[in-house]
């Protein structure tokens, strides 16, 4: 039976998500009809408003933008069309993977499916999390690579292996140009990490660190 709870808590958390999204929140701002339009110009000439060819950042009124859920955006309006549905369904769906993303999290901290699964309960149901899951923001989709690039990132430090470093900075890039208050969380979570170590392990993880904070 608990084989089937992780799924089932991913199925709640897409329900809770996805239901009625084009409606709630009713109003669509300013932030979130720009992201989708870019995927909608990405669509359409490969370009933004500007007509700069699949740029990284999207120059928006008064900043910049980064360019991932844009990018993630454009094949649900490719599929169904611009609409507040198609805008919102990145930020949804990485909202219901974070709930999987944190029970791999908690379970590499407490190698504990128990513990593990009540941490992606509580996330599924989180208003605060269903909120932000149900609105086009970078941050959500920043919190998703985060998570999955901690995750990695705590497997490297128990086998110091080139497949999880390595994913684990992959991710890390996703989550940077996707949300930038991750330039600076992570590589501060990486090296609170690596001082756990011993010392011999220590200089290692923190080189790793530091070239997260480089790229």
């Amino acid at each position: 039976m608990r084989r089937f709870l992780l799924p089932l808590i991913f199925l709640l958390a897409l329900v809770l998500r996805f239901w009625n999204l084009g409606s709630y929140p009713e109003a669509i701002d300013e932030d979130e009809m720009a992201l989708g339009y870019y995927g909608y110009s990405l669509v359409k000439n490969g370009t933004d408003e500007y007509g700069n060819k699949f740029p990284v950042y999207f120059q928006s009124a008064g900043d910049y933008k980064y360019g991932l859920y844009s990018y993630l955006a454009a094949i649900p309006v490719w599929l169904f069309g611009l609409n507040p549905v198609t805008t919102r369904s990145v930020a949804a769906l990485a909202g219901a993977l974070s709930v999987v993303a944190i029970y791999f999290l908690a379970l590499t901290i407490f190698n504990k499916k128990r513990y593990a699964l009540i941490a992606a309960f509580v996330l599924a149901v989180a208003p605060t999390h269903i909120h932000f899951s149900r609105v086009a923001y970078n941050n959500i989709l920043g919190a998703l690579f985060a998570t999955v690039a901690i995750t990695f990132y705590l497997h490297f430090l128990k086998k110091f292996d080139k497949k999880n470093v390595l994913l684990a900075l992959g991710f890390f890039v996703l989550s940077i140009y996707s949300y930038q208050a991750y330039r600076i969380f992570l590589p501060a979570v990486f090296i609170l990490l690596a001082l756990l170590l011993p010392t011999k392990n220590r200089l290692k993880a923190i080189l790793v660190s530091l070239f997260a904070v480089a790229v």
